[in-house]
């Protein structure tokens, strides 16, 4: 009888921790059809009026720079999807993370993560000119 029991305590522990859990494999995602393709998952509207509310607890000004900053520089992850984004000056400039715990790393070594935003903020293909270059040969003017 003491087996037994212990084998249904058993049975009934590992079936509490798989209900807990879960499958570890994510479920497909629902074709999209023709009409549906275009329009957000409930979630992604969710996230997104999350991330609006917590933008909206900034000032005016600090919320057109955390917009247009999009991401934190430490975790990568967009503004304000942690709650009203958190503000740094570092360097004189203002910058936003996505939390308070992002504030040493930024600070250990503000060049790194402010070279992160520089890049970001570039418009694609706004390479600068590289020095390597050769100026162009002029054309032969013909001896003249």
């Amino acid at each position: 009888m003491c087996r037994t029991v212990s084998g249904f305590l058993a049975s009934i522990a590992i079936g509490s921790l798989l209900s807990i859990s879960g499958c570890s494999k994510a479920p497909a995602p629902p074709a999209k059809t023709g009409s549906q393709s275009s329009m957000p998952a409930a979630g992604q509207d969710r996230k997104g009026a999350a991330i609006a509310a917590a933008m909206a607890e900034l000032s005016d000004e600090d919320r057109t720079l955390a917009m247009a900053q999009k991401i934190c520089p430490v975790g990568g992850g967009p503004l304000g999807t942690m709650g009203k984004p958190y503000e740094v000056t570092v360097k004189g400039r203002k910058v936003f993370l996505c939390c308070e715990r992002c504030k040493g790393e930024i600070e250990s070594d503000p060049d790194k993560y402010l070279a992160k935003l520089d890049e970001q903020s570039k418009p694609a293909g706004d390479e600068p000119a590289s020095s390597d270059a050769k100026p162009e040969a002029e054309p032969d003017s013909g001896g003249e």
